[in-house]
């Protein structure tokens, strides 16, 4: 068997092997590289939503859509131990007061970029949207 060097793809191939990028002759096949796109596709859909659940955004779009907006003061941050692109999810206690309500504490966790983290120390004010249902619930708006 002859080998031969294929320097379109930069392999050792045997002569007369399909090794064109485009081509979907050979071993595989296109339907399976159309099901590989499609698993790959899934697993990227999946990955967002899991995401979106360990950040504690998919919670936080819901209460944004129906909450009433309030000034929150940050009592105490903590690490949650969850990262998204090398940022931190950051866990939250707030001293949340609204304006027509007396205040109240509430906890929270947000996906915080590493270059804003010293803006949500204690001490710091942010704007926030509660469930006026249930008050335990409060999502960030947004930290600026």
């Amino acid at each position: 068997m002859a080998i031969t060097y294929d320097a379109a793809v930069g392999i050792l191939t045997p002569r007369g092997h399909n090794t064109g990028m485009l081509s979907c002759r050979g071993r595989w096949g296109l339907p399976a590289v159309r099901a590989l796109a499609m698993a790959c596709l899934f697993g990227l859909a999946m990955g967002c939503g899991i995401a979106g659940r360990f950040t504690g955004e998919n919670e936080a779009r819901k209460i944004r859509a129906v909450g009433v907006p309030a000034e929150a003061t940050v009592v105490q941050i903590w690490d949650t131990g969850v990262t998204v692109n090398n940022d931190p999810v950051v866990g939250f206690l707030l001293d949340v007061k609204p304006e027509n309500q007396s205040a109240f504490q509430a906890k929270t966790k947000a996906l915080v970029s590493r270059l804003a983290v010293p803006r949500v120390q204690p001490g710091a004010r942010l704007r926030v949207f509660y469930d006026p249902r249930d008050t335990t619930r409060v999502a960030i708006d947004r930290i600026e």
